[in-house]
């Protein structure tokens, strides 16, 4: 495939021959329609396992008082861009928790429930995808 651009500036919006679109943000950095879509697709998957697990619960968004983040994940997140892209629902940024690695705490009190075996997931998943912000009802 060829990914060379065309001689325009590297700033903007910018188009290879083989119509892809690149996005140049700053000092090198690109982002590509398929950025884009691994981004919506990671972003539908967390929303939709909140999701459930607020429903589980019988929470609706509205109903959290804060989020707890735990792991890897949690050490480099950045809670406002987060919560921009609709990865986290809204919460005020000081109530959003990290617990670092909490897994053994977590196994004396956990509840097991299946995400990818579901038809609910699956259905949440597909919604998700349309990227939009959580509602603050139920979930």
């Amino acid at each position: 495939m060829d990914r060379s651009v065309n001689s325009a500036p590297r700033t903007g919006i910018q188009f290879a021959r083989n119509i892809q679109i690149f996005i140049f943000i700053t000092g090198g950095i690109v982002l590509t329609q398929a950025d884009v879509r691994k981004n919506q697709l990671a972003v539908a998957a967390i929303k939709s396992g909140v999701r459930m697990m607020l429903d589980e619960a019988g929470l609706g968004v509205s109903d959290l008082d804060g989020i707890f983040v735990a792991g890897a994940f949690g050490a480099s997140l950045n809670v406002r861009n987060a919560m921009a892209i609709w990865l986290l629902p809204s919460v005020p940024e000081n109530k959003v928790v990290f617990v670092g690695n909490s897994s053994l705490a977590g196994a004396r009190k956990i509840k097991h429930i299946s995400l990818a075996s579901g038809r609910a997931f699956q259905d949440r998943f597909i919604t998700a995808l349309e990227l939009e912000h959580y509602s603050g009802g139920s979930a």
